[in-house]
């Protein structure tokens, strides 16, 4: 959930940059309106989809954490776990 928003807000960026420079070469009159609009949502977009996981995590009280950084700890701990087995089983 947390990367599908994160690549919907980058791809809002990016179009809306594109289509302020495409404005500002084309049409000097709104060029100005097109950058303050620009700046504005560089701060909003993000803001918003950091409001919409928290929004998804209250209502359905799930974490949607990142599976694979989970599953590295899961392998490190595993990893731990048989070394620490290793060196008491050596001492016995």
């Amino acid at each position: 959930m947390k990367r599908i928003l994160a690549w919907i807000g980058i791809i809002i960026l990016v179009a809306m940059y594109v289509a302020t420079l495409i404005v500002a070469i084309v049409d000097h009159t709104h060029s100005m309106m097109m950058f303050k609009g620009a700046v504005g949502l560089t701060i909003v977009i993000p803001i918003l989809i950091w409001f919409y996981i928290f929004l998804y995590q209250m209502i359905t009280g799930h974490r949607d954490d990142n599976k694979e950084a989970s599953g590295a700890a899961d392998i490190n701990a595993s990893a731990q776990n048989e070394s620490d087995s290793d060196s008491n089983q050596s001492e016995s």
